[in-house]
């Protein structure tokens, strides 16, 4: 059999998403990871040390403290971004006009404004631009999405996600905890939530109402610990997000759910299931979805793998990356307006974001 071409890796940041990349890719056996770069040697040396061993190359993976000497490396193929929200747009665009493909972890960035300026220079460059939604990608979601583009709840009219789960990790100069370097607190950890409703409803949000505020773990900075958000479509949907950062642990962290025209649909992490009702008890049905223990361990219970598959594949066969940069932008804006409009205390219009 002939052997399989690897596509040539590097790493931008080696803190712990991009330690789980290397966890994910190390099962992958397209992929060589040959470079890594962050600026915090802790880091560096950490992600050096679990690239060796978890044998992401047959060589001795290269580390560097400067950007600009790894997109130097011709070799490399493609680059993963995994560094603070704040640094996206400027790493994503150096690393496009070097000549790379991209996956950039999510948010795609923290302003409207950077993710339309990433989105023109890959469509100039001519090189893949991904961005790491990798909810679009969960075997979970993907069924979840099926299912209700399937027609099995009829049109849907409401979506919900209730995240409860305890605050942020630690990260390097607390950066997480600062608005104007993550975009905020529903940037930062909600974009995943606002593109699963924009992904199952398929109509553009135009209005956002939201209330929130830091009052219990983060009073003391200028990102808020819980809010609630509604947001209305185009089509007449309406959805609701409730995030809460000081929630003691329950049954299930995070929760998802749609009610349609014919009836209902409900999603769960721990255990994996999908539950869906018709309007009679009889039509409940429950689908449980199973994830190989050696994928589903890696990261984010596999999705970070099948999105690296995604990634590969695109740039070995030339497809068109997903989720691309337009999908990121919408995930961006939905949160920035729900942001904005827990600070000034109004319905927010998405256009206002988009401007």
């Amino acid at each position: 059999m002939p052997r399989r071409e690897k596509v040539k890796l590097g790493l931008i940041g080696a803190g712990g998403m991009a330690q789980g990349h290397l966890r994910s890719l190390s099962i992958i056996p397209e992929a060589e990871v040959i470079a890594i770069c962050d600026t915090y040697k802790k880091n560096l040396d950490e992600a050096g040390k679990l690239a060796v061993k978890l044998k992401v190359s047959p060589r001795n993976v290269m580390k560097f403290r400067r950007v600009e000497n790894l997109l130097a490396v011709d070799e490399l193929q493609g680059i993963i971004i995994a560094t603070p929200n704040y640094t996206h747009c400027p790493l994503t665009v150096a690393a496009l006009k070097a000549g790379k493909h991209v996956l950039c972890e999510k948010p795609m960035a923290t302003t409207v404004k950077d993710c339309e300026e990433m989105i023109k220079v890959a469509r100039k460059s001519e090189k893949i631009l991904q961005i790491g939604l990798e909810y679009r990608h969960a075997p979970i979601y993907q069924k979840m999405n099926m299912l209700i583009k399937r027609g099995d709840i009829g049109k849907v009219q409401m979506m919900w996600c209730k995240e409860f789960r305890g605050p942020f990790l630690k990260k390097v100069k607390d950066w997480i905890l600062k608005e104007e370097q993550s975009g905020g607190s529903l940037v930062e950890k909600d974009c995943h939530h606002f593109d699963l409703f924009n992904w199952m409803i398929g109509a553009k949000p135009i209005r956002v109402s939201a209330f929130g505020g830091g009052e219990v773990l983060y009073h003391h900075r200028d990102v808020i610990d819980h809010a609630w958000v509604i947001t209305e479509y185009e089509n007449g949907a309406r959805t609701c997000l409730g995030l809460c950062f000081f929630s003691p642990h329950g049954n299930d962290a995070l929760e998802v759910g749609a009610i349609g025209s014919k009836g209902k649909i409900e999603s769960y992490q721990t255990p994996m299931k999908i539950f869906t009702w018709g309007r009679a008890k009889k039509n409940k049905r429950t689908y449980r979805i199973n994830i190989p223990k050696r994928i589903k361990k890696r990261s984010h219970n596999g999705a970070v793998y099948y999105e690296q598959l995604s990634f590969l594949k695109a740039i070995k066969k030339g497809t068109k990356p997903y989720p691309d940069g337009e999908i990121g932008k919408w995930s961006v804006a939905v949160p920035l307006a729900a942001e904005k409009a827990i600070k000034e205390k109004r319905i927010v219009g998405i256009k206002e974001v988009l401007k």
